[in-house]
Parts: structure tokens; sequence; C-alpha cells
């Protein structure tokens, strides 16, 4: 589960913060409380452009990342100019990334921290990269507890600065005596370090996050606007790919497989095939309709976006994190209704598992908690113009230019919010009456609810 994550100097997320970091638990006890660590689900709300899809993009860049290595991820975000069009705001730093994680085999939290550059012809490497397994001085029986700062202690599992690197031979937290590390060349800077120590290290919460990571889900399901006529030729095409492609065990990112997965599902186990699909259709609308057997060709192209949707949530095999953009777009309030509830439901039943979205829909929201909502907003800072290009600096100083930086704020951090909700208000109506618009002056005063500033490698800290 992503607890909090800092991203610097990617698109439009120049200094941008968002749930718990490892700073927070590593500080002196008589600090402030620490902010609170992003929840199972988590929504992101906010006006179009101020952010929110470009945080569902970064988590995405850095999970094919690590599966595919840095160009090739840059290439599959479909942004011209490859990895060069993500530095909006200094050409000259690296983008930054610090992820402090939780996975479901590991006790320990992890830190994550990665730093990426391109050299002249603009060609991406990794900088720096390393973690560190957070641990409690003391551990409750529930496990570590967040909500306690300054009690924590850190052990760097591996740190790397382009070819040199080293790794913790073993991870004893009982042991007084002085962690030994290798130090080894690297080879290869076009692929995190993770992508290999996850696959072959002895060190298990390195294997854990690697697994986590890699295995995040990034929804990009359309609705086939099609005509009926039209969309039985298609789901003809679909079935005929079945026929030959065989049955896969995971919807993949537009849902195009759907068959397929239904196939797996259905030869996997007859009987949870039935039950899975039960569930379903008790959430689609006019199930009388359809059958449990397999896909109606006779369904809308929203009916089918519910339903793959519906699918995502009953899929044997979890994804630790599913990341989706605007899920309720096209759906009537009644299937959003329903999605909402089994949402809820996907939640109670994994709790290892976390949904990170954007909606501006009111009945979303209205099933949710404010802390599980984060408002986004475009603040203008005055930005050095000599940073924007490539160019060595003018001779006459630095001529200042305004750019877009996205903050966001927890909901729960919002003046009246936590009492309007306690008082029965919703948060669609608090939406539309303005109350969860994080305003930045707010947003300055209200630092812990999202926006810190701070953090991050070292290589964030020198292009501060």
């Amino acid at each position: 589960m992503l607890l909090g994550l800092h991203i610097k100097n990617y698109a439009i997320l120049n200094n941008f913060s968002m749930g718990l970091l490892a700073q927070d638990l590593l500080r002196a006890p008589a600090a402030a409380a620490p902010p609170a660590p992003l929840t199972p689900l988590t929504l992101l709300i906010g006006p179009n452009g101020s952010g929110k899809s470009t945080v569902l993009n970064a988590l995405t860049f850095i999970s094919r990342m690590l599966k595919n290595g840095v160009a090739k991820a840059a290439e599959d975000l479909d942004q011209k100019g490859g990895f060069g069009s993500l530095r909006q705001y200094d050409l000259t730093a690296p983008i930054c990334f610090e992820l402090l994680i939780k996975t479901a085999d590991c006790p320990q939290l992890l830190a994550y921290n990665l730093a990426l550059d391109a050299d002249a012809e603009q060609r991406p490497f990794v900088l720096s990269e390393s973690c560190r397994a957070l641990y409690p001085a003391t551990e409750t029986d529930s496990g570590p507890d967040t909500s306690a700062a300054g009690n924590w202690q850190e052990q760097l599992l591996f740190s790397c600065r382009l070819n040199a690197c080293q790794i913790l031979q073993a991870l004893d937290y009982m042991s007084k005596s002085t962690p030994v590390y290798e130090e080894l060349t690297l080879n290869d800077l076009k692929r995190p370090v993770l992508s290999a120590l996850g696959q072959v290290s002895q060190l298990a919460a390195l294997r854990c996050l690697y697994q986590e990571i890699t295995h995040w889900y990034c929804s990009r399901i359309e609705i086939d606007q099609a005509p009926y006529n039209s969309r039985s030729g298609h789901q003809q095409v679909l079935r005929q790919q079945l026929q030959t492609g065989g049955g896969h065990h995971h919807l993949n990112e537009d849902a195009s497989n759907l068959f397929n997965v239904l196939a797996y599902l259905k030869k996997r186990d007859s009987q949870d095939y039935l039950k899975r699909m039960d569930q379903i259709l008790k959430c689609m609308p006019d199930s009388s309709s359809l059958s449990r057997d397999l896909f109606d060709e006779r369904i809308s192209g929203s009916e089918e976006k519910l339903f793959a949707l519906l699918l995502l949530l009953q899929d044997p095999a979890p994804r630790p994190l599913l990341l989706l953009e605007n899920p309720d777009i096209g759906l009537y309030h009644n299937m959003v209704e329903n999605w909402a509830a089994a949402l809820r439901t996907y939640n109670l039943n994994h709790p290892d598992s976390q949904v990170i979205m954007t909606s501006h829909n009111s009945f979303l929201l209205d099933s949710l908690s404010p802390k599980e909502v984060w408002s986004f907003r475009r603040q203008i800072i005055d930005w050095p113009q000599d940073k924007l290009s490539a160019e060595q600096p003018s001779v006459q100083g630095p001529t200042v230019t305004v750019r877009p930086a996205a903050k966001a704020i927890n909901c729960l951090a919002l003046p009246h919010v936590a009492a309007m909700t306690a008082e029965g208000v919703g948060l669609g109506a608090l939406l539309y009456a303005g109350f969860l618009d994080a305003l930045p002056d707010q947003q300055d005063s209200l630092e812990n609810g999202g926006v810190k500033g701070t953090g991050g490698v070292d290589e964030c800290r020198q292009h501060s």
C-alpha cells in the first residue's frame, strides 16, 4: 500500500507531496504529529489540469520503468517529446521520486527513492536510487504505528549513484554489529537497480517492494460509443481472439481482453466463476437481461465499462494498487452508486489492496470520508526563465516567468469540512458549495495536509 509520495520536476508536479513520508516518522518526537498516510480508498478531486491525472501518470511511469527501463517507460506515456517533455520546470535538474510503501509480506515500511536525469541527447538514465527499511523502536500487536513520529529507526538496504552501488548483505534488526555492505559497479543505468535486486536479491524486503510496484494496475477503460450493430461485430472479433489467444489471468489496461479473462476464470474454477459473476450482476442495471455464462452481445457501452470495472474488483489475485482515471465517466448515477458500493466491499475484503482514483462525481464523493479525499489546485509560482531552457544562464541574470504547479490538501484539513460531515452533510454537497476548494493560502497554512516542499533524495534537495 502506498502511504505517501513526493515528486519533483515531473510535469506540473514541481515539488509535490501527498500523505506520509519517511522523514515524517524519523523526526524528533517533540515535533508536530506526522501527516496521515494515504488511505486504502483515495479519491483525487479538483479542476481540470490541476495535476490529478499526472499523479496517476507518474505512478504508472515508475511501475513501467521497473519492468521495461526508463526510456521505454517514457515512450509509453503517450507524451510528445519523451522523457525531455516531462521536465517542465528545470531542464538541468533531475526528476525525483520518493515513495513510502507498506507491503503485505514485509513487516517494515519501505522508503524508495529514485532520481532520473538525461544526457545531452535527452537519453534518460538513473542518476541515483536507494531503499531504506523503516521499523518502530516499539511495535504494537497490530503492527507499526504510523501515528507516532520519532520512535522509528531506519536501515539502508541499498544505495546507488551513477555506477557506484552498495548493497546490504543481510538484514538483522536484532544485531548490534555494524551492517556489512557489498560494493558493486553498475554497467547499465537504463533501468533501476531494483528491477534486478527485486528478482535475485537475498533481501526479502526488496523482493516484496519489486513485486508490489510492478503489479500496480493503471486503468484506461473507455466506453465503446459504437451502435449495437457495430458493437456486435466488434465483440465477435473479440470472441475470435478468445478462441486463438487463450485465457488471460488479469484484465489489461483497456480491458480489451475481457473475454479472455472470463474464459480463464471459468476454466480455473467454474463454481467460483459463477459466484463472481453473480456478484457482478448484482451491481449491473437490469441484470436479468444478462447471462452468467458469458458476455451479452446486446449490452450498452456504459454497461460494458461498468462490467469491466466490476470484473477488475473480482480478480482472484487482486493488484496491490489500482490507479483509476475517472472510472465514473459515462456511467449513469445508479451505476456510480453501485460502483461505489462495490469499491467499499472490495476495500473491506482486501485490506492490503489500494485504489487511487480521480473523479468529479458527487455520488462517488458521498460514499467517502474527508480523510479519503484530496483536493487539487493549480498554484501559479514565479520561476527563473533560464531553468526552462537547456542553454547556459544569461550573464545579465535570470528572467522570472510564471508557471503552474500542482498542490494538494487532504479534505479533512480544510476548514469546516470535518464539522459539517459530522453533522451529516455529504462531500458531494460540500464540493458544489465550494468548501472543498483547496486555495493556495489555505495550503500554505495547512502544510501538513499535503505540500511540504522537503524530503526526497539528495538530488531533490540540491535543486530546491
